[in-house]
């Protein structure tokens, strides 16, 4: 199979009554006066970005003019500052209004990185071309953003959008916004309004957040308020933040290190930590349960794959004529989001093609059976179903075509049938 292209929208307009368009991510917007959006997380694959450090004199005023302005930041936690001076630094640094904390760890050979306080973590910060480094005649200052860009944009989050390929800015938000709420009223719908209230026009998509944060998930630390999750909770999904962004090792020493910084009182050791976010969640034993068909592209909801056939790809067994076909795995769990095992969904699939004439399949994969299967949908070569499913089931669906030696460009997709 060639390599894959994933797109959260559609290029097809007659796709468009059948999928919706693009998981949706959360926007968020900064805090205080400022309203122009910003970019939160890339992919994880991305370094953040950072600028060239060059020794930098004073001036007059105890001022250092960096040789690249700091670009507009959606919330002070995605900044980190990494000073090296042969002279005595400082515990913290002023920015913008924003408190930086000096970091236990280095994160940055041969420099001191500063990162923010809690209190300060979610403020946005203005496009900075100066920073005042009190009693200080030079400095080399290398700025690091997560990312430094002009739209404010989240990533798909690693925790609570079944994303394991990041931590982000939304994963420490949802945590920090169940601090202020008491349990019994932990919906995701004032989860989502307390997440604005922290950030504000922050937008995070109800149906995304999955699984639901609560009491257990977000205990990262021993100790604290009970029903957790308290602001130690919240500063070791910082502290994961600031170590995943700067591809330092998440281990629960590191953990505890930051946290403690962030929570003078907090007195944590290696071994109060009891998740590594990124590795499992709270309440969870082990890492995630690996995918039984790790080798197969996964389905997600509201997500259209586009793809070819190939004359390389596999060629379906047992049979006089050749067929080229493509499978990928449909697990329910993951579409049906935060609704309990027992709730059935219908879902829809959807393959479409200009190249060739479709054939899509839905078979079990314990069985090897044809479950569902279709050739024409609406008159026309493109293919459709919709079939019932529960969380924890799971399906192979199969692309190929009606008819044998065929091959071209297609795309697949998932959505529930309204």
């Amino acid at each position: 199979m060639p390599q894959l292209t994933v797109h959260h929208w559609l290029l097809k307009p007659k796709l468009s009554s059948l999928l919706v368009a693009g998981l949706v991510a959360a926007g968020l917007s900064a805090c205080g006066n400022s309203s122009s959006p910003l970019a939160i997380a890339p992919e994880s694959a991305n370094p953040p970005e950072s600028s060239e450090a060059v020794l930098l004199q004073a001036e007059p005023d105890g001022t250092f003019l960096l040789t690249e302005p700091i670009p507009e930041t959606a919330a002070a936690i995605l900044l980190r500052l990494d000073v090296a001076s042969e002279e005595p630094l400082p515990d913290t640094l002023a920015l913008d209004g924003a408190t930086f904390l000096q970091a236990p760890i280095e994160l940055n050979p041969g420099f001191q990185s500063y990162v923010p306080d809690l209190n300060s973590s979610l403020k946005s910060l203005d496009a900075i071309a100066s920073l005042e480094i009190p009693n200080i005649s030079q400095a080399s200052i290398q700025p690091v953003i997560r990312p430094a860009s002009t739209e404010r944009r989240e990533g798909i989050s690693l925790i609570y959008q079944r994303n394991d390929s990041q931590i982000t800015l939304e994963d420490y938000i949802l945590t920090y916004a169940l601090t202020f709420l008491p349990e019994s009223t932990r919906t995701p719908e004032n989860i989502a309004e307390q997440a604005s209230l922290l950030l504000a026009d922050s937008d995070i998509a109800l149906s995304s957040i999955e699984p639901i944060p609560d009491a257990v998930n977000t205990d990262w630390a021993r100790g604290g308020r009970t029903p957790a999750p308290d602001l130690t909770d919240a500063a070791v999904m910082a502290s994961a933040l600031i170590l995943d962004a700067t591809f330092e090792p998440i281990t629960k020493e590191n953990l505890s290190i930051l946290t403690n910084i962030f929570i003078s009182d907090a007195g944590l050791v290696a071994d109060d930590i009891q998740a590594i976010p990124g590795s499992s969640l709270p309440g969870e034993t082990s890492t995630p349960t690996p995918s039984p068909f790790p080798d197969l592209p996964v389905l997600q909801l509201d997500e259209t794959i586009f793809n070819e056939l190939t004359f390389t790809d596999n060629i379906i067994p047992n049979g006089p004529n050749t067929f080229y076909f493509d499978d990928y795995l449909l697990d329910a769990s993951i579409l049906v989001s935060g609704l309990p095992a027992f709730a059935e969904e219908t879902v829809l699939v959807t393959l479409v093609s200009f190249d060739f004439d479709t054939f899509l399949q839905v078979i079990d994969p314990s069985s090897g059976v044809v479950l569902f299967e279709n050739d024409d949908v609406f008159g026309l070569t493109n293919s459709q179903l919709s079939f019932s499913v529960n969380a924890g089931d799971l399906y192979i669906v199969r692309v190929t075509s009606a008819f044998s030696n065929a091959f071209g460009s297609y795309s697949v997709g998932v959505s529930f049938l309204n």
